[in-house]
């Protein structure tokens, strides 16, 4: 079964109502998938955390399976591949995308679903299976 690794850049259109995006994750749902989070896709999530969608948040981060780091050099090896992109001249925003590749990579059977060019530039210095939504 396919497991769907929702990043941050979706949960946070629909946590603000996009319909579209919405409507998307919920087809999938119906599908024999399921879907699954992460440290750092949590960690982004309760970082924009309000009164307004507080319970939508913990319904995230509290109530979706979570990875676990693929072993204890990960932050580490985020920190090689953020270098590498730099290196490439394809550089990442911020680390913590790094850290979601790896983690989407040591799991087969995960697909990372995005809307961030950042995993566009991870894809070719990193194997993981990513489809972008933009």
């Amino acid at each position: 079964m396919i497991r769907y690794l929702v990043d941050s850049s979706l949960w946070i259109p629909i946590l603000r109502g996009d319909a579209d995006v919405k409507q998307r994750l919920s087809m999938l749902a119906n599908s024999p998938a399921s879907f699954v989070t992460c440290g750092p896709v949590q960690a982004e999530l309760a970082a924009g955390r309000n009164e307004r969608n507080s319970r939508a948040i913990d319904a995230i981060v509290r109530g979706l399976p979570s990875l676990a780091l693929p072993s204890a050099d990960s932050f580490i090896h985020a920190g090689e591949l953020f270098a590498q992109a730099r290196a490439a001249r394809t550089p990442v925003r911020g680390i913590m995308d790094c850290l979601i590749a790896l983690i989407a990579g040591s799991h087969r059977d995960v697909i990372l679903i995005h809307r961030d060019k950042d995993f566009d530039s991870l894809g070719p210095l990193h194997d993981f299976g990513a489809e972008s939504w933009r």
